[in-house]
């Protein structure tokens, strides 16, 4: 297929089948749809399922997609833990596995609901002293990592055998599954690895819903355009003579975000969206002046069709 143009500014979701990294991805997509793009948060090469691509001005947005909780098909083996907690690793260790039982099962999901802190894989993307932890972790290297705080909302049993079970996780962002498959493993009292991953939600996006990055024309109709993209954000309209002045680099004013009810926020930012074509804001908390003052962090100039 022949484009006439650049894809048009918005989210394409992809279906990232095992073996392919992230970046492998985002440049396929680069090339098929001669478009800026970037993925929404990492996925593990061995891992596969949705993997939402921003595409153009959309790109500017990844940093608050990327935060959005995110939903996990899982399989955890039994009795055999990997340096790397998933099934690409070398096997360190091994351990009998007890019977399993679906009550006790049960209980070892309800454990891990909640807010809990998890411990770094030393194979991850994570930087300990400017080094990325997998770069220390292939020199064999292993550094201490201070834990972190992560939030898991929902745990599902789904199936399980002998030695395996499969469960359905909802998480916040930040997430490692890998973590928490080792961890249930030793909370079952044996060692465990990660056998398989499938992401089958995040960003807003459901597995459903995403494209194999084969088919241009296909990807085309599964993107998510911006103008549609901005809306799952806080939205207000601006007329289009107030919005200029601030797209070209004017700091507003208190007495304009008073106007328009935005004193102060939280985390989440709003979007400023004028009646008819033309840029779009985004608008947070300064970070070095606090939620009471709001600063420009993001210009969208969507392309005029």
């Amino acid at each position: 297929m022949n484009l006439p143009g650049a894809a048009p500014d918005g989210v394409l979701p992809v279906r990232k089948s095992a073996g392919m990294t992230s970046h492998d991805v985002v440049e396929r997509v680069r090339r098929l749809l001669r478009v800026r793009a970037g993925h929404t948060g990492t996925l593990d090469p061995a891992a596969r399922g949705l993997l939402p691509v921003a595409l153009g001005e959309a790109t500017k947005l990844t940093r608050w997609l990327s935060a959005s909780d995110k939903r996990y098909r899982a399989r955890v083996r039994l009795g055999s833990a990997t340096d790397t907690l998933d099934a690409a690793g070398q096997e360190v260790a091994r351990a009998p596995v007890p019977p399993l039982e679906e009550t006790v099962l049960r209980e070892c999901c309800a454990r891990f609901v909640g807010t809990i802190e998890q411990v770094p894989p030393m194979h991850s993307a994570i930087r300990v002293g400017g080094k990325r932890l997998y770069q220390l972790a292939r020199r064999g290297v292993e550094v201490e990592r201070a834990p972190r705080r992560v939030r898991i909302e929902r745990i599902e049993l789904v199936s399980f055998a002998a030695d395996t079970f499969e469960i359905d996780v909802r998480c916040s962002a930040g997430t490692y599954i890998r973590a928490l498959a080792a961890d249930m493993a030793r909370a079952l009292g044996t060692v465990g690895h990660l056998a398989e991953l499938e992401r089958t939600e995040a960003a807003g996006f459901k597995l459903e819903q995403a494209v194999a990055p084969d088919e241009p024309e296909q990807m085309l109709r599964a993107i998510e355009p911006l103008e549609r993209l901005v809306r799952r954000f806080r939205c207000l309209e601006v007329p289009r003579e107030a919005l200029l002045p601030l797209a070209r680099g004017r700091e507003p004013r208190a007495e304009e975000l008073a106007a328009l009810g935005l004193a102060g926020l939280d985390d989440q930012p709003v979007v400023l969206i004028p009646p008819e074509q033309a840029p779009m804001l985004v608008l947070g908390p300064d970070p070095e002046a606090g939620t009471a003052r709001l600063r420009i962090l993001r210009v969208l100039r969507p392309e005029r069709k």
